[in-house]
């Protein structure tokens, strides 16, 4: 899901992606800019997108405060929650009928994993024992009934799973370090977590199954020992993030036979790349990479490589984005025809959009309605950051 904080939809052309058919039928694309909410300073993000791309969540501002959002071509960008707190949705289930994310008390301090479904509204998922409160929903199954993130502890923070059966149940750390981990993504099936914890080497990423427990997957060859997982695709079989290799921060792609690919960076700028999310079999990825630019989103594929999604989405879509810089993709549905991130429009203000192919059967407004509808900065919080919150 994306798994793990602006997004679009996207096809493939078969030509150049033997192993993505899909474009080969399509020809006509869409970019949609999705506004932002009423009220306060102008910026927008989009964290995670539906299988069917009719519903889209994330963050924007309101004239109180930062405020998670859904947003669907029927009802445009709508809150999520109606308190003057500020809140963040972080991802959306397959459907889109299940949001998660976190509401944050800047006067009390305390921050709330919640779950949104349009029955219940946003509720509160509660916190691990011990500690302060303090709890983060960063992606959610394809089900909607599993949800992955991070909570505070008597050790410190540690990555949780909830579940309505058992509520949050703390998944431990890697071996050696400092105490500290979270997770940031869960897969399709909800049995497979992954995220960051500490082990004796440095932040590393890990996997988690209810079998197998907490497995780190190491680093890229070279540089400073640091990798985080920040999504899980193919049921597990391919997990994405990014790790530090001889030439800086990259963004990798690991699977059991391969172990963790570096992906490679955009031409210009400094040596940093991350990849964000995915279509369900991991054989497209996009993210973010440095340029001469700055931040722009890139699309990888098995056989293509990485590539500038706005060169992909103007020379090969024949999409007009003049006055537009993508700087993030941040998810891709299920079948890669839909991308959302955040990027900087003609006025130069932060906001979100989805990309689409417009061939992609989209439901009648009354069907719309049946799907039901789902689900920027934390203090001084890095950009990287803002798809999932990161415990601090």
């Amino acid at each position: 899901m994306q798994t793990r904080c602006a997004i679009s939809v996207i096809s493939i052309l078969t030509g150049q992606l033997l192993l993505l058919p899909l474009a080969a039928k399509a020809g006509l694309w869409t970019f949609d800019s999705l506004g932002d909410l009423d009220g306060g300073r102008f910026q927008s993000a989009a964290y995670d997108v539906s299988d069917d791309g009719t519903v889209v969540v994330g963050s924007g501002w309101t004239a109180v405060n930062n405020k998670a959002f859904r947003w669907t071509d029927l009802t445009g960008m709508t809150q999520l929650e109606n308190s003057d707190l500020y809140s963040h949705s972080s991802a959306t289930s397959s459907g889109g009928s299940v949001a998660v994310g976190w509401v944050w008390n800047q006067a009390t301090a305390r921050v709330e994993a919640f779950r949104w479904t349009q029955a219940t509204g946003a509720v509160g998922l509660g916190d691990l024992a011990g500690g302060t409160f303090e709890s983060y929903a960063n992606d959610v199954s394809a089900d909607g009934a599993v949800v992955a993130g991070f909570g505070h502890t008597a050790l410190g923070y540690q990555a949780s799973r909830w579940t309505q059966a058992t509520g949050q149940v703390p998944l431990g750390d890697l071996s050696g370090g400092i105490f500290h981990s979270s997770a940031f993504g869960v897969s399709r099936d909800g049995l497979t977590i992954v995220g960051t914890g500490n082990s004796s080497q440095g932040q590393e990423a890990f996997y988690w199954t209810q079998a197998s427990g907490m497995i780190g997957l190491g680093d890229l060859t070279g540089g400073i020992f640091e990798s985080h997982a920040e999504d899980v695709l193919a049921d597990g079989g391919v997990i994405i993030g990014n790790g530090q290799s001889a030439l800086g921060k990259e963004a990798f792609r690991w699977t059991p036979t391969g172990g963790m690919i570096g992906l490679g960076d955009l031409p210009g700028g400094l040596y940093e790349s991350e990849a964000w999310g995915g279509a369900a079999d991991g054989s497209l990825l996009v993210g973010s990479a440095s340029t001469d630019l700055g931040r722009e989103a890139f699309i990888w594929g098995v056989g293509s490589g990485m590539r500038n999604l706005r060169d992909v989405a103007s020379t090969e879509y024949g999409l007009d984005l003049t006055g537009w810089r993508l700087s993030h993709a941040l998810a891709m549905s299920a079948d890669g025809r839909i991308i959302v991130g955040q990027g900087y429009n003609p006025d130069g203000n932060l906001e979100a959009w989805v990309i689409r192919d417009a061939t992609t059967p989209v439901p009648e407004p009354s069907s719309l309605i049946l799907f039901g509808l789902t689900a920027a900065g934390f203090y001084g919080v890095q950009l990287r950051r803002r798809r999932k919150q990161r415990a601090a």
